[in-house]
């Protein structure tokens, strides 16, 4: 072995060479400048491995380091040879290199497929321009949505406008109505002072001689001259508006019978052919004998008092009509308005879903584990963004949903998506109502914490256990998404990690103003020793109005 390094009994190579100057010159430079090159390309290959960790096959790259120094120090070699004839040495080095190099040459075959069906930087082009592609649609279809929303607020706004005026105009016809009634009250009074002046007549009928006696007053009220009423019971009724002669004596004949008091309106002809309509009250008087001896009373000039009663009457129909023209334009207005949010929704449901069915094809398209799993992602956040339109456009109420069942359902499609067989799900959720402004990032907040759950909490399908708890508090909601799986890292800091998933749930509870913990598991919870539990404590966002 001590004669590899010595350098008997060989003469050096510069022999070979005669020592010519220019010659050894050139072997010693050609040899020293490829030995550096063979140095530098290894260098810079380890630092481009170091900088770039998710590079694939990181193995062939260190064979290659290897083989290239390998190299470098057979140039070396040949260079010391020149004056040192250590040739065995030199071999052994050689032999390395052979050695070096087979092995990376035997590492490399079976990597050349699987580097081929990496994708080429066309193709990933082609899902960059694909995926834009999709973004400019989600953009489009927001900015649609912006649009009908600004339509829908101004129409709204016109409505509302139109509302006003119809208020206004209605609380002018109350106010009218009002001082019609206010009117007709002074009316009445100054009414009744003329009726004590002048408008008021008296009568008085002997029921057993059949005279009637009248007032001077009464014959005016009745169109006759002073004098002209004969004093008979047949007089006065020939006097009346033939629709009222029954009713009139109905009701004498009742007073009579039953000693109750004679009241009734009703109307009088007069000979210029105009009708007047009078108020007629009287009692009966009984004889020592309990018989109907005379029935007195007062007749009352109310024609007035009718016109203005007609009046108010037709002024209340038209009032009442015109209130229910406008109730049932209304009506429609907001059966128009809550039809078109209930399309808006379905419309962006709908949308959402084809973005996400483009994205599961494309998916079906890409062999990269990597882009599979980001888009796979993308699909359920936007299928959770999705769901929320879907619960919105069924509910009774548009600006609320009922996010307990929203949650069943969300969890239960990312159990389809990235469960296991051997997982359960635990559902632990009060039935609650939030606003719009709050279920879409709790929503996507959720899909976050489930999501990382299923995909890496329970590695090779090891059996376990997801508990999803929502309720309300008195400080507004609490979110536990808590599982029995292997748990993070001990020195990840989930608050500051390159990881999307982890900076979408930190900055969704930033957005709704909550608190984020990781809570500390204990010996007696359900979840053991093991797995991770995550708390939101946060209340209902206000809703912002957008233009």
């Amino acid at each position: 072995m001590l004669n590899w390094f010595t350098a008997n009994p060989f003469i050096p190579h510069g022999h070979c060479y005669l020592w010519q100057p220019a010659l050894v010159s050139l072997h010693l430079l050609s040899d020293a400048l490829i030995a550096l090159a063979y140095y530098s390309i290894p260098l810079t290959l380890l630092y481009f491995i170091r900088k770039r960790q998710d590079i694939p096959f990181p193995q062939i790259f260190s064979l290659f380091i290897a083989f290239i120094i390998a190299c470098g120090t057979t140039h070396l070699m040949e260079i010391w040879t020149l004056w040192h004839p250590t040739y065995w040495l030199s071999g052994v080095l050689k032999a390395g290199t052979a050695f070096v190099s087979v092995l990376t040459a035997f590492e490399l075959v079976p990597i050349i497929p699987k580097a081929l069906a990496l994708p080429s930087p066309t193709q990933l082009e082609q899902s960059n321009a694909f995926l834009q592609s999709q973004i400019e649609e989600r953009l489009r279809v927001e900015d649609e949505l912006r649009h009908f929303q600004n339509e829908l607020e101004q129409r709204v706004q016109a409505r509302t406008a139109e509302l006003v005026t119809v208020n206004q105009q209605l609380q002018r016809e109350i106010e009218e109505r009002r001082q019609t009634m206010v009117t007709l009250r002074e009316s009445e009074e100054r009414l009744r002072f003329a009726l004590l002046a002048s408008r008021m007549g008296m009568w008085d009928w002997n029921l057993q001689g059949q005279q009637v006696q009248w007032s001077d007053n009464l014959e005016t009220l009745f169109g006759l001259g002073p004098g002209e009423f004969d004093g008979s019971y047949a007089m006065f009724i020939n006097r009346l508006h033939p629709e009222d002669k029954e009713p009139v004596q109905a009701a004498i004949n009742h007073s009579i019978a039953t000693g109750q008091n004679y009241d009734i309106e009703f109307r009088t002809l007069l000979p210029d052919g105009k009708i007047r309509w009078l108020l007629s009250q009287g009692k009966v008087f009984y004889d020592p004998n309990g018989q109907p001896a005379r029935m007195a009373g007062i007749n009352i000039d109310i024609t007035e008092r009718k016109s203005i009663e007609n009046n108010l009457r037709q002024l209340t129909l038209e009032l009442e009509e015109r209130v229910q023209e406008r109730t049932a334009a209304l009506e429609a207005s907001l059966q128009e308005k809550v039809l078109l949010l209930r399309e808006i929704h379905h419309r962006v449901k709908n949308n959402l879903q084809i973005v996400s069915s483009l994205l599961m094809l494309q998916s079906d398209t890409i062999t990269d584990p990597y882009v599979t799993k980001v888009l796979q992602e993308s699909q359920e956040r936007i299928q959770s963004i999705a769901l929320v339109h879907e619960h919105l456009y069924s509910s009774p109420n548009l600006s609320q949903i009922d996010f307990s069942s929203y949650i069943e359902k969300l969890v239960k499609s990312l159990f389809t998506t990235w469960g296991n067989p051997n997982l359960k799900l635990h559902f632990d959720l009060e039935s609650t109502v939030i606003n719009l402004e709050t279920a879409f990032p709790c929503g996507l907040l959720i899909n976050e914490l489930v999501s990382n759950a299923l995909i890496h909490a329970f590695p090779n399908q090891i059996k376990g256990n997801i508990w999803v708890v929502f309720r309300a508090a008195a400080a507004g909601f609490i979110l536990v998404v808590k599982d029995d799986g292997i748990g993070l890292p001990e020195q990840l800091d989930y608050r500051n990690t390159e990881s999307l998933g982890m900076q979408l749930i930190c900055d969704l509870s930033q957005q709704l103003n909550g608190t984020l913990s990781l809570m500390p598991l204990q010996e007696d919870d359900n979840c053991g020793r093991r797995g991770t539990c995550f708390k939101l404590d946060f209340q209902e966002l206000i809703y912002r109005k957008r233009l």
